[in-house]
């Protein structure tokens, strides 16, 4: 009686568990672009693929985007991917983002998320380390004019002073926001199912 009741315990604890996992949503670039796009905000749309670099990554080639020669070699990226559901970040409204620039681009970030008020930006970042991975990150807390009820995309801005010709790459990897620790209704019922189980096998033995 004592081992079921120790397993039972354990099943709805690992149970629970995974249900709060399903709390940090997002992209890790495992083995694809898990849907990720780019659009054109001025200066042509890189070209996004997969790439096995640090493990899976996503790699925007800018080799397709125009880069003026004047001023100044800027230019700016924008490249964003949807949610498989819309994700409710009012409770902890952290965004955080991995990015990899090359030695040739002196480039700035800022990310961003569609919620359901429309396209909201944070602020921009310092330069972008160049040759390293590092992580970046966007903590809405306090924001205003930002319903965070119904995040649906997480997207991000390049922008800076890229190579010209633009031949360069850069890369991002492990997009993720914090949503709000709600189980799914299957992890829900399994969970209860185990309680009720534990529940039971305690009044048996209180009965016995």
């Amino acid at each position: 009686m004592t081992k079921n009741f120790a397993v039972i315990v354990l099943a709805a604890a690992a149970l629970f568990i995974s249900a709060i996992a399903q709390a940090s949503v997002g992209f890790d670039f495992a083995a694809s672009t898990q849907g990720w796009a780019a659009e054109d905000w001025g200066n042509g749309t890189p070209t996004l693929s997969w790439t096995s670099f640090n493990g899976g990554a996503l790699q925007a080639d800018t080799s397709s985007m125009t880069v003026p020669a004047s001023p100044g070699n800027w230019a700016k990226a924008y490249l964003k991917g949807a949610l498989s559901l819309p994700t409710n970040l009012t409770s902890t409204p952290i965004y955080s983002l991995d990015v990899y620039v090359p030695s040739t681009m002196w480039v700035k970030a800022k990310l961003s998320v569609n919620t359901a008020g429309g396209w909201a930006q944070g602020a921009e970042t310092a330069q972008l380390a160049q040759n390293t991975w590092q992580t970046i990150a966007w903590d809405m807390t306090g924001t205003s004019g930002i319903d965070l009820s119904q995040v649906t995309q997480l997207g991000v801005e390049i922008t800076g002073w890229y190579p010209s010709p633009a031949t360069g790459t850069f890369n991002i990897d492990n997009a993720s926001a914090n949503a709000a620790p709600i189980p799914e209704p299957a992890s829900l019922f399994l969970l209860g199912t185990g309680l009720v189980g534990i529940f039971g096998l305690k009044n048996r033995k209180a009965r016995g």
